[in-house]
C-alpha cells in the first residue's frame, strides 16, 4: 500500500514539474488603458523595474484586459521620461498593433521598438520573483 501511495505521489510531483510556469508578471506594475494613444497601454514607472518588466506587464494587460489577438504586437510610442499619459504620473506608453515582429534589443527608450505578444510572455517568464530578490 505504501509503495502505491509513494509511486502515485512521485507521479504527481513529476507532472507538476513538467508544467511550465505560467507567463504572468511576477513583478506587477500598475497598468491601465491609455486613452491618449490609439489602442494604448500605459505602464506606470516604478523604481527598480527593468525594460522587460514594462513589456511583460503591457503584454499581459493587452492580452487579458484588451482582448488582443495572440498574434498581435506592442510598439513603444511614449518612451521612458517622455511627457504625457493618462495621469500626471510618469508612465511608458505602448500601442497594440497588428502583426508580429520584434526588435533586436529590449528597451523602453526607443520609439518604434516592437515585440510580439508572444515575446512579451517570454519576458514574463524571465522575470525574477520580487520575493526572491
Amino acid at each position: 500500500m505504501r509503495l502505491i501511495v509513494l509511486t502515485g505521489l512521485c507521479a504527481v510531483i513529476a507532472l507538476a514539474a513538467a508544467v511550465p510556469a505560467e507567463a504572468r508578471p511576477k513583478k506587477k506594475l500598475r497598468t491601465v488603458a491609455d486613452q491618449t494613444i490609439p489602442n494604448g497601454v500605459a505602464v506606470y514607472r516604478q523604481a527598480g523595474s527593468t525594460a522587460k518588466d514594462y513589456w511583460c506587464n503591457a503584454g499581459d494587460f493587452a492580452l487579458r484586459k484588451m482582448g488582443a489577438p495572440s498574434d498581435g504586437a506592442l510598439e513603444l510610442v511614449r518612451p521612458e521620461g517622455a511627457a504625457g499619459g493618462p495621469s500626471d504620473r510618469d508612465s511608458i506608453g505602448f500601442s497594440l498593433v497588428d502583426g508580429g515582429g520584434g526588435s533586436g534589443g529590449v528597451s523602453v527608450s526607443t520609439v518604434g521598438e516592437r515585440h510580439s505578444l508572444g515575446q512579451t510572455k517570454a519576458f514574463c517568464l524571465s522575470q525574477v520573483d520580487p520575493s526572491e530578490r
